[in-house]
């Protein structure tokens, strides 16, 4: 079957090689994705494979989705590649405790089947299953070839947490969860195993093509746990006398590792990051501190210069307030903080040089839901040393809006292209998406923003779930109880919810100030 490619919001293409869940798809897309990874066409930013699909993220500046269509339409080997043989496949072995704390849905699913739990576990452990992809969190294995008889849907609602280890069940896919996460499928048992180590040359346990064994084992089981590296910075800048409320590095983001299943994290205002850096002639993407809410409070160790993007919030250094958002000098020995932060919810404070952190995956920016990058993985502390990356400064760089507050009134118009899984909704969802305002969530956070209407946007006949695909930040999609589920800068690379549209890549990095309670209307667009 000739790949169908479609466009997925400004910044995206994506090619589908078939609907099924079976092997000779999945190593037809397999060869697409190395074809495509192996010579990287001009802008493009990340290749997923997934079951039955290859998915294309591009930036616009610097490529369009005609150039792009152009090159893989001229390509026969990866719109209609071969399907190579399996040969050589690892067989692992995965330990699992069935039900109890570590299974909390094993007697929902046996309640569904007809069977007792024994024997949903048993069937569970009875055959080998291949590894498809990898995504949705870093080394998340999806793993096809469920037993028809323990086969249940997905959650109407996906849970928020998901502990690390859990293993899950959704239609005809299991999947391990190699961090805390959310999920939104049947949790049935945990492994000990850690199945993901950014620090290693070969970050994931699991490939694609590779063979899973699972075993069951008698609980109770701990989960497995990321290891903290520790962080002494060589060239120590400040220290953190107030954290914040939360507060975390962050860069330009992590490309070109998303078929890991690793997100793009980053800033999620990104312009703002790049204005903030702009005041002090960095980089445009040199790690600066995001912070959420309520700003920092830091002691300086040597001179420095600041320069603060996003949000309002205006710098006092020493009690001492001042008016500009930079550049601004912090004389060593200052202790600097900054007002509370208005008219939006997250601000970027950035020094000549930029910060330093560990660069993993090709990126300073901190992962809490993965659990790396930064500083360990999480929000800064009270007492952490962060230190100066010297990256090479050139000349400040002035815009028109640089320096100036990101503000809003707590109303968000935001454009979105509709699509890609348009057969799975109707002219009475994309009027339920466009002709009502949606409340942000508080368990709204950086991977996505969770929304709610006065009615909810419903789905057709299709229903809301789709054969797992790659995920695009900004993309919008709508789980089973019809509420909107914007994806975030920290979104899963991966998901199997149908999404209605996608916001277009300008309009996502503004919702980044969009906090709790905030009002968000689509104006849609078609290709």
């Amino acid at each position: 079957m000739r790949a169908r490619i479609r466009r997925v919001g400004d910044s995206g293409l994506l090619m589908s090689y078939g609907t099924v869940i079976e092997p000779e798809t999945n190593l037809r897309v397999l060869d697409a994705a190395r074809i495509i990874a192996s010579e990287l066409p001009r802008g493009v930013e990340d290749v997923i494979p997934a079951y039955s699909t290859v998915l294309l993220i591009f930036d616009p500046a610097q490529t369009s989705q005609d150039e792009l269509e152009q090159f893989l339409l001229g390509r026969p080997d990866i719109t209609d590649p071969s399907a190579p043989e399996e040969s050589g496949a690892k067989i692992h072995s995965i330990p699992v405790a069935y039900g109890g704390e570590e299974g909390p849905d094993l007697g929902k699913v046996s309640a569904a089947t007809g069977l007792t739990p024994d024997e949903v576990a048993h069937i569970h452990t009875e055959k080998d299953y291949r590894v498809y992809f990898l995504g949705f969190t870093p080394g998340y294995p999806y793993l096809g070839g469920l037993d028809p008889r323990i086969r249940v849907p997905r959650l109407p609602t996906p849970r928020t947490h998901v502990a690390a280890g859990s293993v899950a069940i959704a239609g005809g896919q299991t999947g391990l969860y190699p961090m805390a996460s959310p999920g939104g499928w049947s949790v049935i048992g945990r492994t000990p195993l850690r199945l993901f180590d950014p620090s290693s040359g070969s970050p994931t346990l699991l490939k694609p093509g590779d063979r899973v064994r699972l075993r069951a084992i008698e609980g109770p089981i701990s989960p497995p746990t990321m290891p903290e590296p520790g962080h002494s910075p060589t060239t120590p800048l400040c220290r953190i006398v107030h954290p914040g409320l939360y507060t975390t590095v962050q860069d330009g983001g992590r490309r070109g590792y998303m078929h890991l299943g690793v997100s793009r994290a980053g800033a999620w205002d990104l312009e703002a990051l790049r204005r903030a850096n702009g005041l002090l002639g960095n980089p445009p993407e040199s790690a600066a501190l995001e912070m959420t809410a309520l700003g920092v409070g830091l002691v300086f160790f040597r001179d420095s210069v600041i320069a603060l993007g996003g949000a309002e919030t205006l710098p006092i250094i020493d009690g001492q307030p001042s008016e500009s958002r930079g550049p601004v000098e912090v004389p060593a020995g200052s202790h600097l903080s900054l007002t509370p932060l208005s008219g939006g919810l997250r601000a970027y404070l950035a020094v000549q040089g930029g910060f330093d952190a560990p660069v993993m995956m090709g990126s300073r920016s901190t992962d809490t839901v993965a659990g790396f990058g930064g500083i360990n993985g999480r929000a800064l502390r009270t007492g952490d040393v962060l230190g100066s990356a010297g990256e090479r400064r050139g000349q400040p760089v002035h815009g028109p809006r640089d320096g100036e507050p990101a503000s809003t009134d707590g109303k968000f118009t935001v454009r979105a292209i509709v699509g890609p899984q348009l057969d799975h909704f109707s002219e009475k969802s994309l009027s339920a998406l466009e002709n009502q305002s949606f409340v942000v969530q508080p368990d709204s956070n950086r991977m996505g923003l969770r929304l709610k209407g006065q009615g909810r946007v419903p789905h057709g006949l299709r229903g809301p779930d789709i054969v797992s695909e790659g995920i695009i930040p900004g993309s919008i999609q709508v789980p089973g109880d019809g509420n909107p589920i914007i994806m975030g800068s920290n979104a899963q690379t991966t998901g199997g919810y149908a999404k209605i549209a996608v916001v277009l890549r300008e309009d996502l990095y503004h919702l980044g100030q969009a906090k709790p309670g905030d009002e968000i209307r689509f104006l849609l667009h078609h290709h």
